[in-house]
């Protein structure tokens, strides 16, 4: 089990790798098409099972959601209040916070699970259940269904291994995947 946790382990890791990978004419962005091409249901299944995010990816959902001083209602409130401790209104936006609190390093299911308690750290987290049913259904299913998820996730790496990246003169390898090569 240690071997194929350590291989998921891996997989999910690489599943970022093609945000690397984008076009220069498109503004740095991947195409809007690059999940449908990949895997219709990738967005929703390689996420946040594994990982950290600094304050500042997620500070305004406890203090100014919605631009009126109130933090998300979609949150539960306990978990903000625990978030908050280490994530004040000012400073503390290099503060590391885990995607998922429950089992930080595990690969697993409990990344859905939480987002069910509505204890998704990140705004594009949480939104899996407010997107459409679609979404919601697939958070529920890989929440109580560890299996489908694991299969799920590895058809998708499968498929997100096969895009052909942009190179040469139609795109670029990033040396900092959040700006474009000068």
């Amino acid at each position: 089990m240690s071997q194929l946790t350590s291989f998921l382990l891996v997989l999910s890791l690489c599943a970022f790798a093609p945000l690397c990978f984008s076009s220069k004419t498109k503004g740095g962005y991947l195409y809007p098409q690059f999940y449908d091409h990949s895997c219709p249901k990738a967005q929703e299944i390689v996420r946040h099972t594994i990982g950290n995010a600094r304050s500042t990816s997620f500070g305004q959902r406890l203090y100014n959601q919605s631009g009126n001083g109130q933090p998300d209602y979609t949150l539960d409130q306990s978990y903000a209040a625990q978030l908050k401790t280490r994530c004040p209104k000012s400073g503390g936006d290099q503060n590391m916070f885990f995607l998922d609190y429950v089992s930080p390093t595990k690969f697993d299911n409990y990344y859905h699970k939480n987002i069910l308690a509505s204890k998704g750290l990140l705004n594009s987290d949480q939104v899996l259940l407010t997107k459409n049913e679609g979404s919601k259904e697939l958070v529920k299913q890989y929440a109580e269904n560890s299996q489908l998820f694991f299969e799920q996730f590895a058809k998708s790496m499968v498929k997100m291994g096969n895009i052909s990246p942009l190179t040469g003169s139609r795109g670029e390898i990033r040396k900092n995947c959040r700006k474009i090569n000068s």
